[in-house]
């Protein structure tokens, strides 16, 4: 019954309005001047162009020589400090490891090793099955040893963390 009385209501305001109830805005006609009424612009004189600044003369550049015998290495990496504040230096025994990555991939965990060696620090992998809630076999990147857990922290934060690598202090009895 409600559309009704809309449609009811609609058509009526439509029949009411005719054309010429519907304000139209003014026509402004565009006074467009007649094509021989336009005149020629003057002629004007063309801008004075700037001219281009002369060119220092170039500096002598020196070049190193290589001879075709130099064997070509990359740049060599900068070597990090293996002793850290506080005591922290790498041992060959401890009760403590800092372990920098778990991979399922033994080449991946090498390469990681190799990078870390590298860079001066000893590192080495553990093959492990099963470790935490992982199912199989996994390589641990460790590096250590250290025989207070500071030390380890210390030379985590000195050495590893500048490498771009997260880590975590671990008991060096967990490798087994």
């Amino acid at each position: 019954m409600k559309s009704f009385a809309l449609v009811a209501a609609l058509s009526f305001l439509f029949i009411a309005c005719e054309d010429n109830d519907i304000p139209q805005p003014p026509y402004l006609p565009m006074n467009i001047p007649d094509v021989a009424e336009l005149e020629e612009p003057a002629d004007e004189p063309e801008p004075v162009k700037p001219e281009p600044a002369k060119p220092e003369p170039a500096k002598p550049v020196t070049v190193p020589v290589v001879h075709a015998a130099a064997k070509s290495e990359p740049p060599p990496v900068a070597r990090q400090v293996i002793s850290a504040p506080g005591n922290a230096e790498q041992l060959s025994s401890g009760r403590y490891t800092i372990q920098v990555a778990v991979l399922p991939s033994e080449k991946s965990a090498k390469a990681i090793v190799n990078r870390l060696a590298s860079n001066g620090i000893k590192a080495y992998t553990v093959k492990v099955n099963n470790p935490a809630k992982l199912m199989g076999s996994y390589h641990r990147v460790r590096v250590g040893y250290f025989n207070e857990k500071t030390a380890a922290e210390n030379f985590a934060k000195s050495s590893i963390s500048s490498l771009g690598y997260d880590w975590w202090v671990d008991r060096s009895a967990n490798d087994r």
